[in-house]
């Protein structure tokens, strides 16, 4: 008789040892500013000028990530966060299974993008980023393109730089953006769920490769 496979961290969790709020946090955002957690939880989070962030009122919000094979699946995995944070499971929830992660903060009421500022400053800032010699004229005219591809690659950036190497997605990206004749590249979320939304608390998770993602949302 094959022996059911266990899940030691999902115990953790189920018995209260462990909690959501400890786990990895990759980015947090406190009105306007962005800050990422560089290989651990437990480092200082640093300033990140390139992006900005807009909501109303004085707000947090924080991305997490763990890893999918510690939980039996994803319904498991979101009835422990919903146990934790006290919520009921939600009779209807928005499901969306494919979105940009610029999409899915929007319904947490955050606008999240590149800091232009701090990359119009400097032009060489972009040519930096974007690995590629642009000229003057050539940037200035085609902005919303070069911000769509920088804000891209600093998504994965950031997720790389935490440990989440998600190449695999990367490729199915590419494909997807082509697939629907997008012309900007998008940082997808896959299996977003918004599992509770008031006005001054919102929490959502999603999937990113190998990874479930928590986001919540404090006004």
């Amino acid at each position: 008789m094959e022996k059911l496979k266990k899940f030691p961290i999902q115990e953790k969790f189920e018995k209260g040892d462990f909690s959501f709020q400890n786990i990895p946090r990759v980015i947090c955002m406190k009105n306007s500013e962005v800050f990422i957690f560089e290989k651990s939880e437990f480092t200082k989070p640093q300033q990140y000028y390139r992006l900005k962030a807009f909501s109303y009122g004085d707000w947090q919000l924080y991305i997490s990530a763990i890893k999918c094979e510690y939980f039996q699946n994803r319904e498991v995995f979101d009835n422990l966060f919903l146990n934790e944070m006290e919520i009921d499971k939600p009779k209807s929830l928005e499901y969306i299974p494919y979105i940009s992660i610029q999409k899915a903060l929007k319904f947490l009421q955050v606008d999240i993008n590149c800091e232009m500022d701090y990359y119009l400053s400097d032009l060489s800032k972009i040519r930096n980023d974007l690995q590629h010699d642009l000229s003057d004229n050539f940037i200035n005219q085609n902005l919303d393109m070069i911000q769509d591809k920088l804000f891209y690659l600093i998504m994965c950036e950031i997720f790389d730089i935490c440990g989440y190497n998600t190449e695999e997605c990367h490729k199915n990206e590419l494909i997807k953006n082509q697939e629907n004749n997008e012309t900007e590249m998008s940082y997808i979320l896959n299996d977003f769920r918004l599992l509770y939304n008031d006005a001054g608390e919102k929490y959502s998770t999603a999937r990113r490769g190998e990874y479930y993602i928590i986001i919540d949302f404090l006004d």
